[in-house]
């Protein structure tokens, strides 16, 4: 990947026929493309804005050229709302609120414990058919990412994150679901685990067993706690994925890369995600203030013409126990809804992004 295909693959042409670029003109691509950060949050303060899509356009102005149409059927932008699987049962997740609410969390916690073992689809994080059952209301496709994680004890007890313990779950225990989401019209991916974000040939394991499985062909994938390194790229594209979707922030919302479209790195798409449930929480202290912050994103993205790209954990897609994650989501759906937007999945964007390059006309002189 290098900066004058990014802008090239924005504009909707081939990087041979570009006029020439100064390494002015590229730097600044350069800097949101390859730093990418993640850690450093003053570095993330800078990323509220998609800066770079703005610079795309200004650099396009001043060499007077004119990007392609980007989405089908002349829309505005496109959204993609994506569910990393994390965890499918609840079982003690609500013990914490024993101390303020002993009787409630009480109850709670014994359906939670029941429903674990026995008819796991009443559990509260199993919301396969609530998906579905919002999805077909709301008419857009949605897309899942199946975590294959071992247990990691250490890890739980040193760090006390006790979800790498409790949380885990063997996806062939949901493989009727799956078959059944991915038969609704969605998309299926891979999270990948602590182990197959860094191993091409343990990624490439677990694509083959879902595809096993029927739920094939699986060509995406978004690393568990967003492990990334400059490998992962062609890490995935060894393991025959097409797209990643792991650039975006654990604590913060924005623009990790300056840039809500897809670009090529190392034989995959980078597909960008911008919004997610747990990072909001982390950033707002109040739901009107989340609403707030996610309703900026997707005006921001509007305002660029690219992908807003939704990252809700599929517990939360359960509206009488997490009504604010879906009253957010009705928000940002209604909004883009009224602003003409696609409604699609990551890999459909990516599709169609390839497709785009191979239409007719090139670069249109404004």
């Amino acid at each position: 990947m290098d900066a004058k295909s990014a802008f090239a693959h924005w504009l909707g042409v081939a990087k041979e026929t570009l006029p020439e670029l100064s390494e002015d003109d590229l730097k600044p691509i350069e800097s949101a493309l390859y730093r990418a950060p993640h850690a450093d949050a003053r570095a993330q303060e800078k990323f509220e804005t998609p800066w770079l899509d703005r610079y795309y356009t200004d650099l396009s102005s001043r060499l007077g050229l004119s990007p392609k149409p980007f989405w089908p059927g002349g829309a505005s932008f496109a959204l993609c709302l994506t569910h990393d699987i994390d965890r499918v049962l609840s079982t003690i997740q609500r013990a914490k609120k024993l101390w303020k609410h002993p009787l409630t969390a009480a109850k709670a916690l014994a359906w939670d414990t029941a429903t674990a073992f026995v008819h796991k689809e009443k559990n509260p994080y199993y919301n396969f058919q609530e998906a579905m059952d919002w999805q077909a209301e709301w008419q857009v496709p949605l897309t899942c990412y199946v975590l294959f994680e071992k247990r990691r004890w250490k890890r739980a007890f040193t760090r006390l994150e006790l979800q790498h313990v409790w949380g885990v779950y063997d996806p062939a225990m949901i493989k009727e679901s799956l078959l059944k989401f991915k038969e609704a019209g969605n998309e299926i991916g891979i999270h990948s685990s602590f182990t197959s974000w860094s191993d091409p040939a343990a990624l490439s394991r677990e694509r083959e067993t879902l595809e096993s499985w029927g739920l094939g062909p699986v060509t995406g994938v978004r690393s568990h706690y967003l492990n990334f390194s400059s490998k992962t790229p062609d890490h995935c594209h060894q393991a025959g994925m097409s797209y990643d979707s792991t650039m975006g922030f654990n604590f913060h919302n924005g623009f990790r890369c300056g840039t809500s479209f897809p670009f090529p790195w190392n034989g995959v798409w980078e597909v960008p995600f911008q919004l997610m449930d747990s990072a909001l929480r982390q950033q707002e202290s109040t739901a009107s203030g989340r609403l707030a912050r996610a309703m900026r994103c997707l005006e921001a993205v509007h305002g660029s013409q690219g992908v807003l790209t939704l990252n809700f954990h599929l517990q939360m897609i359960n509206p009488s126990m997490f009504p604010e994650e879906i009253a957010i989501l009705e928000a940002l759906l209604s909004r883009a809804k009224a602003l003409g937007a696609w409604l699609t999945t990551p890999q459909q964007v990516v599709t169609h992004w390839v497709n785009r390059l191979s239409q007719s006309p090139s670069q249109d002189r404004i």
